[in-house]
């Protein structure tokens, strides 16, 4: 579908020893009494950064975020975490991943 953009939120999970940047973009007419479906994209080695406005933004160069960010909609909330430059995905500690856990 294509149509207005979805809602983009910018976050930062704060993990203890890693902190993890994140966007999540919210389906049109979000109702945050409605369930909907989670989706996790993990990006590629060169979208890794550390959750700044400068480098968050690597995120959103590819696949679903970057089509949520061109106007695509989407029935689902979308969970675009940065993996932070020093570690690759399978290094990141268990404490980390929970924040998935949280949406």
């Amino acid at each position: 579908l294509k149509g207005n953009k979805m809602k983009k939120v910018r976050g930062l999970y704060e993990g203890g020893e890693i902190n993890v940047g994140y966007y999540v973009f919210l389906p049109e007419n979000y109702d945050a009494n409605k369930k909907y479906p989670l989706v996790l994209f993990l990006h590629g080695a060169g979208e890794r950064g550390d959750g700044s406005e400068e480098k968050l933004p690597l995120v959103c160069v590819n696949a679903l975020p970057k089509y949520a960010e061109a106007g695509e909609e989407y029935p689902f909330i979308l969970l675009c975490p940065q993996c932070p430059e020093c570690i690759v995905w399978n290094n990141l500690n268990h404490s980390t991943y929970c924040f998935v856990l949280r949406f």
